[in-house]
């Protein structure tokens, strides 16, 4: 067991964190209309015109930001106003019992963030698992996550911000279909037994639908298969002659069971203009226009565009700006001009034949600016508002690469320009699988699955990127080499030589009378004991109990070079209660969200050490950064605010070490009860050769006021 001054001062930190007041400041904005009338209402078509609109706001209100998580957590919002919403929220304790806001407050990104953490059940780091959920560690355990922006918990939030937030929550639940192919919605992505398991299911399905709606007999294709022939006949086929025998009819081979599909779904959004299938025997063209003289230049042939794939109830379609919103159906045929949305837990599909396969995901928006065909040259143009837009060019074929051919067309040799554009980046596309991704706050993100594509990237600059494998590149960068890096999870650590060195400080540590528990090592350690270390940079934080013998929970962070916001790279130990229980799950996530053993580098931190004399270590290989290193201590945690008054200040010292000499004169400072230390910078050089035995000052102070007592330098 801890020895009682240990005991007592976590009681004392128990008590002072219990009764900490967590002030939200001021709030002097108000926002007029914070939920505009009819925004509230339940039906399908209110939801989906509720995330449209709010995309739009400059400023999303409390009232907005609630009504968006019931929306998001059960499909409607029964409370009939705000006060219902924020009772409702602190039922499920996703807002703290005295959260008292206005309505027509911008909501702060730490508010919603405290109700996000408790939606998504994220323990998040040391406080909040022991304390729960504050804004700020909220706000943090959610950037780590990927699902907030950087941020800090005072901000406000954009409406577009919000739904962005919400997505990056959903795809944080269900998984991000961006790895998939635009032939799959995100709901066959995730059926139980994989894609082909719902291709089986969507196969049965549709065959189901076949025998009712008793379709006329298939011809033979002569190619064992059976097809049904039939024409699309856009309602108002661009001024063209409707006549499936003259012009604006395109002609296609659909094998029957989809076919029964296309016409079980389609053929009641007649009377709204939307073009609708019909059972007319024809040829297996591309596009049937009237036949021009031969003399005549070939003119653009405009592509229909075909919804083949809904799902939830919150994606619409729309002809043209000026026409209204209706909800997307299999089977539409739309054409240029037309414009889909889709709000949470939703996704529409469409197709451009011959063969090209689109699919919005969750809160987007999109139009077709172009679809045409000039001879063999297939000119696309898509613009994305906000979402993840998916893209193939392959022969179409049903969702997982199911048996036959939905769409067949004969002419081969086609050459694609098409495009997919947003606010801040666009993707040319040369036939590939890709997706873009673009939502407010949050990095545009371009990936490919299989082939080339061109990244305009948010500086501007063309990016050419892809091949057979997968790739990414996103934001400013210029290669998919610079994402892959950034991804690259696995620590460079095997040059250090951390078991031989553990071994001495467990050992040591008994020898004098100590105990190991887990990850804490409890008792008397000094660098003197060890003749070598277990990197070739390290960062050595030593402390004492003084005349008293006090036992102390310090701890040591170090930040490296590559260290930012968005891709964090630093090592930390915990306060000891953490540590007490490695491998657990409630700990290991505690340590991955905000005390990591180890960093994409190559850093680690040893046992967390309790003593009256103290001793942590956070050590890098011979390939680590060059640059600027930070080195944070704290007194047991790193308490969010901390205490006012120092109490029990504990004197510490930071030495470091390159290739085992002294890279900085040692710098000694003071640390009071649950208090974070001034960061100390300290210049690391690329080439450890060149380093002198003691380096004059390679360390400063880089915020905060000037320790207690700083060492002497050597004469």
């Amino acid at each position: 067991m801890p020895s009682k001054p240990l005991r007592r001062k976590t009681c004392v930190l128990l008590a002072t964190l219990a009764g900490a007041a967590m002030g939200t400041g001021c709030q002097n904005v108000r926002v007029p209309e914070p939920l505009p009338k009819g925004w509230a209402d339940n039906d399908p078509h209110a939801r989906t015109e509720f995330w449209y609109r709010l995309s739009a706001r400059p400023v999303a209100t409390n009232d907005e930001a609630f009504h968006a998580i019931l929306l998001y957590l059960d499909g409607a919002d029964s409370s009939p106003d705000y006060a219902a919403r924020v009772k409702a929220l602190q039922g499920r304790k996703m807002l703290p019992t005295d959260f008292h806001q206005a309505s027509d407050e911008p909501v702060d990104r730490g508010t919603l963030a405290v109700a996000l953490v408790g939606a998504l059940k994220i323990d998040g780091g040391a406080t909040m698992r022991l304390f729960g959920p504050t804004p700020r560690y909220a706000v943090r355990a959610l950037e780590y996550r990927g699902i907030y922006p950087p941020s800090s918990p005072n901000q406000a939030l954009s409406g577009g911000a919000l739904v962005g937030i919400m997505q990056k929550a959903e795809e944080f639940q269900h998984g991000s279909p961006a790895d998939a192919p635009a032939a799959l919605l995100p709901a066959e992505i995730r059926h139980p037994g994989g894609p082909l398991a719902a291709t089986a299911a969507r196969q049965a399905e549709i065959a189901s639908k076949t025998q009712a709606a008793s379709p006329p007999s298939p011809a033979d294709d002569g190619e064992g298969g059976k097809h049904l022939v039939f024409s699309i006949v856009p309602r108002h086929a661009f001024g063209l002659n409707p006549n499936p025998a003259t012009s604006g009819a395109m002609n296609l081979n659909i094998n029957a069971p989809e076919l029964a599909s296309f016409v079980a779904d389609a053929s009641s959004d007649e009377e709204m203009g939307f073009g609708r299938i019909q059972g007319i025997p024809g040829n297996p063209l591309f596009l049937a226009d009237a036949p021009e003289p031969p003399s005549a230049p070939a003119a653009p042939k405009h592509l229909n565009v075909i919804v083949t794939g809904v799902e939830g109830d919150a994606a619409e379609v729309r002809k043209s700006e000026s026409d209204p919103w209706v909800r997307a159906k299999t089977g539409m045929v739309l054409h240029e001009d037309a414009e889909f949305r889709t709000g949470p837990k939703s996704a529409v599909r469409f197709i451009i034949p011959p063969d090209q396969t689109f699919c919005l995901d969750s809160q987007g928006t999109t139009k077709v600016r172009q679809a045409v065909a000039e001879g063999n040259k297939l000119k696309t143009d898509i613009a994305l508002s906000h979402g993840r837009m998916r893209y193939d060019v392959a022969p179409i074929a049903a969702a997982g690469g199911g048996a036959g051919e939905p769409v067949r067309i004969e002419q081969a040799g086609l050459e694609h320009d098409a495009a997919i554009r947003s606010p801040n980046s666009a993707l040319a596309l040369r036939g590939t699988k890709v997706s873009l991704f673009e939502q407010p706050e949050f990095d545009p993100e371009a990936i490919s699955l299989t082939g080339r594509a061109i990244y305009v990237n948010t500086s501007g600059r063309r990016i050419p990127f892809g091949g057979a494998r997968r790739a990414a590149v996103s934001g400013s960068q210029t290669s998919a080499v610079q994402q892959a890096a950034a991804d690259a999870l696995a620590p460079q650590s095997a040059d250090l030589a951390r078991t031989e060195f553990e071994n001495h400080e467990i050992s040591v540590v008994i020898q004098r009378g100590g105990f190991v528990r887990g990850d804490v090592v409890v008792g008397n350690l000094h660098l003197s004991d060890f003749a070598k270390l277990p990197g070739s940079l390290d960062f050595v934080l030593q402390w004492s109990g003084g005349p008293t013998a006090a036992l102390n929970d310090l701890n040591l962070a170090v930040f490296s070079p590559r260290n930012t916001r968005t891709s964090p790279d630093f090592v930390a130990n915990p306060p000891f209660t953490v540590s007490l229980t490695p491998g657990s799950p409630a700990s290991e996530q505690i340590r991955s969200t905000s005390y990591p053993r180890t960093s994409t580098s190559g850093g680690a931190i040893s046992k967390n050490s309790v003593g009256p004399d103290g001793l942590e270590l956070a050590s890098w290989g011979k390939n680590h950064p060059a640059g600027t290193y930070r080195v944070v201590v704290f007194n047991f945690l790193d308490a969010s605010p901390p205490p006012s008054q120092t109490t029990n200040a504990v004197t510490y010292t930071i030495d470091v070490f390159l290739n085992g000499k002294k890279l900085i004169t040692t710098f000694t400072g003071s640390v009071g009860f649950l208090q974070t230390s001034p960061a100390i910078a300290v210049s690391v050089p690329a080439n450890p050769a060149a380093t002198p035995a003691v380096a004059r000052p390679s360390a400063r102070i880089e915020k905060g006021t000037k320790p207690a007592r700083a060492a002497r330098k050597p004469k």
